[in-house]
C-alpha cells in the first residue's frame, strides 16, 4: 500500500520536475510572452520608441506599450469596462481645448471583443493615420 503510493508520488514528482524544467530551459533560451523574439523584434514599439508621441496614447494593450516601451497608456473604451464611450470622447475632446494631442496603439494580434475597434471609434472622432506597421496601426485622434 505505501510504497506504491509512494511510488506514484515519487513518478509524479519526476514528471512535474522534467516538465518545469523543459518550461524553464525554454523561456530561458526563447523569452516567454512578451520577451519573446517576436515581441522584442515589434515594429510597432519601435516605432513608438523612435517616435514617441508627444501627446495622451490610448490602446487596446495599455499594458504592451508599457512593457514594451515604457510608454504610458489608457484604455479605449469598452463594453463592459471603463471608461465608456461618452467618457473617453469627453476626454479627448478636454485635452484638445487644452492643446493636448491624442493617439491610439492599436495591436492588430490582440483581438478583445469588449474594446471598441478604431472602426467602431471613426464615427465619433477623425483618426489620422500615423504609422499602419507589421503588428500594430498608430493614429492620431481628432475632432
Amino acid at each position: 500500500g505505501r510504497q506504491a503510493i509512494g511510488a506514484v508520488l515519487l513518478t509524479w514528482l519526476a514528471g512535474m520536475a522534467a516538465g518545469t524544467g523543459v518550461t524553464l530551459w525554454h523561456f530561458g533560451w526563447r523569452g516567454g510572452a512578451f520577451s519573446s523574439p517576436e515581441w522584442r523584434g515589434s515594429e510597432g514599439a519601435a516605432f513608438l520608441r523612435q517616435h514617441e508621441p508627444d501627446g495622451t496614447l490610448y490602446s487596446n494593450q495599455p499594458a504592451v506599450v508599457y512593457l514594451l516601451t515604457g510608454l504610458a497608456a489608457r484604455d479605449l473604451p469598452s463594453e463592459v469596462l471603463s471608461p465608456d464611450v461618452p467618457t473617453w470622447e469627453r476626454r479627448v475632446v478636454e485635452n484638445q481645448a487644452r492643446g493636448g494631442r491624442s493617439y491610439i496603439v492599436w495591436w492588430k494580434s490582440f483581438p478583445r471583443t469588449h474594446i471598441y475597434t478604431l472602426d467602431e471609434l471613426s464615427p465619433l472622432v477623425t483618426l489620422e493615420p500615423v504609422a499602419d506597421l507589421k503588428d500594430a496601426t498608430v493614429v492620431r485622434v481628432g475632432r
